[in-house]
């Protein structure tokens, strides 16, 4: 069993009107890095892929057409995920 967690400082995404989209591309995120990571077996490898997908996938989150990435201090994603 694999548990993806986010750091704390991600959470409030999770309670906002675009909640479902947060869920989505969480899960998009997850499911890419356990497939990448299974694919070239590199274990340590999992949580740098799981935040790197989660991040670009929220980089890339827009609504009503315009940017909608939350302002997130840059140390978040530099701090060790739990995966």
């Amino acid at each position: 069993m694999v548990t993806f967690t986010l750091p704390e400082e991600l959470r409030q995404l999770f309670f906002t009107p675009d909640a479902k989209q947060i869920y989505d591309l969480f899960f998009g995120a997850a499911a890419d890095a356990l497939t990448q990571t299974l694919a070239h077996p590199r274990w340590p490898v999992l949580r740098r892929e799981f935040r790197e997908n989660f991040r670009h996938r929220l980089q890339a989150l827009t609504v009503d057409g315009a940017p909608a990435m939350p302002a997130i201090e840059p140390k978040v994603w530099q701090q060790d995920w739990g995966v």
